[in-house]
């Protein structure tokens, strides 16, 4: 199996205020948003030394070719802390509109359990437990360190408050309507309803806003697609947090701690679980690396594999 983040993204200890202004050149490309011109979308500069695959760059043109309302539907993320919006792909003979109008989501006329709205993207803003630049950086780390955690591709984008706007007062809505009270997803798209009604008066207006507070600006970030949950690096916490439970019950990292070589631990003979545990150390090694460079704090139980 390979590792793959699905980023929740990062609250960095220190956040340096210097205000979005689209009209400023960055990154390896910048694009106005087709139907859109208003919007922007930027692919981050690349380091020099990092390895980017030919699926690397084409994700990235993918992501910036994506226009809301337009030849992608959106709709608020409802089953995570993070208040994101979701970016799906519309097959013919559907529309945007019809999509958005149920939610993004209609089951598939022969299997059932499945969408025919297929979930293509994430755009996340600096709110909850997300830090935009981080997500950024995770992708570019990622491809510095040889692809470690195989972290999907991002984009800086810009989304019109106004929209964004309607589609938190949706997200804030139906998660009134559908979690339990006082859960913290209604919590966290209350918050971010409370950013975007008062742009100029949140602390937040820096990380959260273009300089001239009508447009949002976050990460959009590839979801992937056939990825399992991955159980054996996460512990329920019981009275903690995840990332203690992490530190004092997850037997990989158990294991990751011993001062012993890995032929002592892992076994010498070339045998499935000999290796499985090989790649289990080194994919919790990779997440404890990155996310101790980027201060990341809530990546636990929100890892997934492929097979």
């Amino acid at each position: 199996m390979k590792l793959q983040f699905i980023l929740t993204l990062v609250l960095a200890p220190a956040i340096s205020q210097a205000t979005m202004n689209p009209g400023v050149p960055r990154g390896e490309q910048s694009l106005a948003i087709a139907g859109r011109s208003a919007e922007l979308c930027v692919i981050p500069t690349h380091f020099a030394d990092a390895k980017y695959s030919p699926a690397d760059l084409q994700t990235e043109q993918a992501l910036c070719s994506m226009t809301e309302d337009v030849n992608a539907a959106v709709c608020p993320k409802l089953e995570s802390t993070n208040p994101a919006i979701l970016f799906f792909s519309v097959p013919a003979p559907y529309t945007v509109q019809q999509a958005e109008a149920a939610n993004c989501f209609m089951a598939d006329p022969v299997n059932k359990t499945e969408n025919i709205f297929k979930k293509r993207a994430k755009y996340k803003s600096s709110t909850s437990c997300s830090y935009t630049p981080s997500l950024l950086a995770y992708y570019h780390i990622s491809r510095l360190l040889n692809d470690a955690g195989h972290v999907p591709p991002a984009v800086l984008r810009t989304l019109d408050l106004g929209r964004h706007r309607e589609l938190a007062n949706l997200g804030y809505s139906l998660a009134v309507k559908t979690r339990p009270a006082g859960d913290t997803i209604i919590t966290t798209w209350k918050s971010m309803l409370g950013f975007l009604n008062a742009p100029a008066l949140t602390k937040k207006k820096d990380v959260l806003f273009t300089d001239a507070l009508d447009q949002t600006y976050g990460a959009l970030q590839m979801n992937p697609t056939g990825e399992e949950f991955y159980r054996l690096l996460f512990n329920e916490a019981h009275g903690g947090t995840r990332a203690e439970a992490f530190r004092d019950k997850n037997p990989i990292f158990a294991q990751l701690k011993m001062l012993k070589p890995a032929s002592a631990i892992a076994g010498t003979q070339f045998s499935a679980i000999n290796l499985q545990t090989l790649l289990a150390m080194k994919d919790a090694s990779d997440m404890v690396v990155m996310d101790t460079l980027l201060s990341q704090e809530d990546r636990f139980g929100n890892i997934h594999f492929k097979k």
